[in-house]
């Protein structure tokens, strides 16, 4: 799928048809030359350098190419287009991701649900306890599947990273929660109740922040493909 970047963060000016790129060149002869970093890749200028002036940085847009990218002009505008698949990868994680948060908040409610359940019952609920071991194995080898799936595609996104962390996060809160949730299972007091009501709290708001980053992952994609 073809995407389209409109590059107003870029300070371009565009020359008329009669202006030559040497004389470009000449122009910007005896300023120091900057090489171009983008998300990791590197691309040497050949001819006008990536200039800083007045505080802006003006970035010549031939350099784009080395990184995959086509250039065209289309009436007062520079066109970007790429065949890269990045941002197919930012939505690929939201979806993926999305689907996690589901089976963590199923998850989530299974513990509480249990939870409550104990209240009435006498004996230590051993069919409960298999049930929540089961799951929470599950929980883990789909976050682990995700992580190694997610590192072979060398995501180099620092937003994109933030759900890494903030996930990270989320699954040793709920690693915590359910140690606490197994404490209460074998205890039945109120201090076991507390603490493992106290532990979930914490697990419900790491899972609102791994929310807000796959969000804004879906948000920055979105505003920056062109369908």
């Amino acid at each position: 799928m073809k995407k389209k970047i409109i590059m107003g963060c870029l300070v371009l000016t565009l020359s008329t048809m009669a202006t030559s790129v040497s004389a470009d060149a000449l122009k910007y002869k005896n300023l120091p030359a900057r090489d171009l970093v983008w998300d990791g890749q590197q691309a040497k200028v050949t001819d006008v350098p990536v200039v800083i002036m007045d505080g802006r940085t003006l970035i010549p847009v031939y350099l784009l190419r080395a990184f995959g990218y086509s250039v065209s002009s289309d009436g007062n505008k520079v066109v970007v287009t790429s065949e890269d698949s990045k941002y197919e990868v930012a939505i690929g994680i939201v979806h993926s991701f999305e689907n996690f948060l589901e089976e963590v908040t199923v998850y989530d409610q299974l513990l509480l649900t249990t939870s409550m359940e104990m209240e009435e019952e006498e004996e230590t609920p051993e069919e409960k306890m298999k049930f929540v071991s089961s799951e929470w194995e599950a929980i883990l080898r789909n976050y682990d599947e995700k992580v190694k799936l997610l590192n072979q595609l060398h995501v180099n996104f620092e937003t994109n990273r933030s759900v890494f962390k903030e996930s990270d996060k989320m699954i040793d809160a709920f690693r915590q929660t359910t140690a606490a949730w197994f404490t209460y299972a074998k205890e039945r007091t109120k201090e076991s109740k507390r603490i493992f009501l106290k532990e979930i709290q914490e697990a419900h708001s790491c899972t609102r922040q791994t929310q807000q980053a796959v969000d804004e992952i879906f948000n920055k994609s979105m505003v920056r493909m062109d369908h």
